[in-house]
């Protein structure tokens, strides 16, 4: 039996790759170089992360159980960012109550 915990808290721990990537998504100008740099920044004294081979600042590495495995994270940002239909956008801007209104304008 294989014990993932170590890499699980890597995805979804505090600092983790989610976590890591919620927060540059709400960033205005959020990019996924900094993704990259921060999630490894974070996790820099994890044996997990792999430093070795990366050649480009939106790349970074997880050693699994079976191998390590090199991630390219160029749609990282753009998956993840919940975009509001451009229909409700229009619908909520043109609202009689003007906490939706401001709220979306």
């Amino acid at each position: 039996l294989v014990d993932n915990a170590d890499v699980m808290e890597l995805f979804e721990g505090r600092l983790g790759l989610l976590g890591q990537l919620n927060s540059e998504c709400i960033k205005k100008n959020g990019t996924v170089e900094n993704f990259a740099y921060n999630f490894n920044i974070a996790n820099i004294h994890s044996n997990i992360i792999v430093r070795d081979n990366l050649h480009r600042p939106y790349e970074f590495g997880l050693r699994h159980y079976a191998a390590p495995i090199k991630y390219d994270a160029r749609n990282f940002i753009e998956r993840n960012s919940a975009k509001i239909p451009a229909a409700l956008m229009e619908v909520a801007c043109k609202s009689t109550n003007p906490l939706i209104r401001l709220g979306f304008q």
